[in-house]
Order: C-alpha cells, then structure tokens, then sequence
C-alpha cells in the first residue's frame, strides 16, 4: 500500500533521512547520491571540514605574512628616516662649527686694495673695500750700530696715489688709539663699523705683512760721524732718519 501513513519507504533509492529524534551524533542527512552509509557522509564532512579549516588557517597564515611584512617595511622606513635626520643634524652641526671657525681678516685684493675677507677652514670671500690704503708694505728698522731690531716697523703706503711712511712700534698696536691714531694723522680712513675692531683687523694686518716682510733697513744711531760695519766712518745730516728720531716718530 503506498501512502505516507504506512512504513513502506517511499523515498528514492540513494537517500537517507534522519528519524524524527534528527539531530544527535550518530545519523547525518545525505544528500549524496551514491552514500548510503552515515560513516561514509561523517568521513566526507570531516574531510571538508578539514579542509576547510587548511584553508582559513592558509588564509591567515597569508594576512599574518602580509602584517608582518607590512611591519618589517615600516621598521625599514622607520629606521630610513631615522638615518636622514640623523644626517641632517650632523650637517648642521659641521655647517655651525664651520660657522664658528669663520673670521674676519683684512686683506690686499690684486688691484692692491685693502679688503675685509671672510675667511674659513676652506674658503676665503672677498668683501668690501675697508680703507684708502693701497699696496701696503711693512720695512723692519734696525739699528746700525748692533744691528739690534727693536720692535719698529716703517709701514709704507699709498694714499689718494701719494706715498706715505708712518713709523710704528709694535708693541703698541693694540694699545687704545695708538694705531688708528697714526693712520688718521697720515689721512688714511677705515670703512670698519667699530673702533675696536678696527683696531684688532688693522693691528692683525700689519702683524701679518711684518712676518711675510724681508725688507729691513739700517739706521744710524744719531747724526754725526757715524762708524759702518766696513770700519769706515758716515757723517748722518741733520734731516735723515736715525734710530733715535725713529723712536721718537713711533710715539
């Protein structure tokens, strides 16, 4: 008898359905034809299920390598920028302790002209014009008589093209207004913002050209008969330079 009510399977051969206690452990409902077994559906499904599971564990292994490349890359980065600031900084600190191994000097341009320069470690710049002096030279004086050179110096110039000699002693060239004093007696200007500091790049000048200097002259001790290194005997005139007069003329 066919009809639903009887116990007469009704159902199409390859299929298998839960009894109506569905669900527990132990029956499964198939869909697959050619599986009749519950063993067979449970071995299929675990199968899947593994496989399933291979796969979200390959998937997160596969972001995990995308993170962690990701941090490698911003730790290179990182690390990068670090080194750039790092080389920055240190150019600024060479930059600022070139900076300070920097001075002012004055010095004689190729036209003869007497220039402030920056100079450095490096490189020297070339500034403004600082005075009217022009082809400036430095003549040792010595004493004729022991050949003693006792600190004086005939700076010897040009001035609006005249020619000027001042006598300096040496000593003296940082002293207050000493040196400043005698170019301004000679009609020489200096273009120099202050005093002071006129007076330290002037005095340096003049110190620098007297160690270049190898010029030196021989003066007499006093006019009168005057006896030479040849033992020979030289009246010195009243007018010439005598070391005695140049001691008075570097005051």
């Amino acid at each position: 008898m066919n009809g639903i009510g009887n116990n007469d399977n009704i159902y199409p051969n390859g299929y298998n359905y839960l009894l109506p206690d569905y669900p527990n452990n132990n029956q499964f409902i198939c869909g697959l034809n050619g599986y009749t077994s519950n063993d067979e559906a449970y071995k299929i499904l675990n199968l899947k299920y593994q496989q399933g599971c291979m796969k979200v564990d390959l998937d997160l292994r596969k972001e995990a390598g995308k993170s962690q490349m990701h941090i490698v890359e911003a730790a290179a980065l990182s690390q990068i920028r670090l080194q750039e600031e790092e080389n920055k900084a240190q150019k600024r600190e060479e930059r600022n302790e070139k900076r300070k191994q920097q001075f002012e000097e004055i010095v004689v341009d190729r036209e003869g002209n007497l220039r402030l320069a920056l100079s450095g470690p490096i490189s020297s710049k070339l500034l403004n014009i600082v005075s009217n002096i022009r082809f400036p030279r430095i003549i040792h004086l010595q004493n004729m008589t022991n050949h003693r050179e006792d600190n004086y110096y005939m700076f010897y110039c040009q001035v609006n093209d005249k020619k000027v000699q001042i006598y300096l002693d040496c000593r003296k060239l940082t002293k207050g207004n000493y040196l400043l004093g005698k170019l301004c007696g000679a009609g020489i200007i200096w273009r120099i913002k202050t005093m002071t500091k006129a007076t330290i790049l002037f005095a340096e000048f003049i110190t620098s050209l007297a160690n270049e200097s190898v010029e030196s002259v021989l003066l007499p001790e006093d006019i009168g008969w005057q006896v030479l290194d040849s033992g020979e005997f030289k009246y010195v005139e009243e007018g010439e330079p005598t070391w005695k007069k140049i001691i008075e003329w570097a005051k």
